[in-house]
């Protein structure tokens, strides 16, 4: 899977959170995963989950990466906070993103694409090869 570039996205985005350790990475990106196989279903608001869908569609299936960066970013003093309670995988498997807007990241999102697209683009390509 494209998961390695996202790391690599993740950790260029958070540098910061690597003072804490790389399971803590680890445990984002397996948060990032959960929160694709059911589509941010009883994570975000039913309106901004047709705002995913439609904004993955239209400008193509790397915003799902942007997407989940922007979302972090979005919760990252909640993250931090929770990271010193060791609440973390607790508090990201089971409490809603709240106050999060595609359309007020949308910005931040397209600066990662026209960083990081063509790479993105070409890994999810590569496992969607036979």
């Amino acid at each position: 899977m494209y998961t390695y570039n996202i790391y690599l996205y993740y950790y260029k985005t958070f540098k910061y959170l690597l003072s804490y350790t790389i399971d803590m990475f680890t445990l984002l990106l397996q948060i990032c995963q959960q929160w694709f196989r059911q589509c941010f279903w009883n994570y975000l608001d039913w309106q901004e989950i047709c705002h995913y869908i439609c904004m993955c569609i239209v400008l193509g299936a790397d915003y799902q990466v942007y997407l989940c960066v922007a979302i972090l970013r979005h919760r990252c003093h909640d993250i931090l906070s929770t990271m010193q309670r060791k609440e973390l995988l607790e508090f990201l498997k089971e409490q809603p993103i709240i106050g999060f807007k595609v359309g007020e990241h949308l910005e931040y999102m397209q600066q990662l694409e026209s960083k990081y697209r063509k790479t993105i683009l070409s890994d999810m390509l590569d496992v969607a090869k036979p």
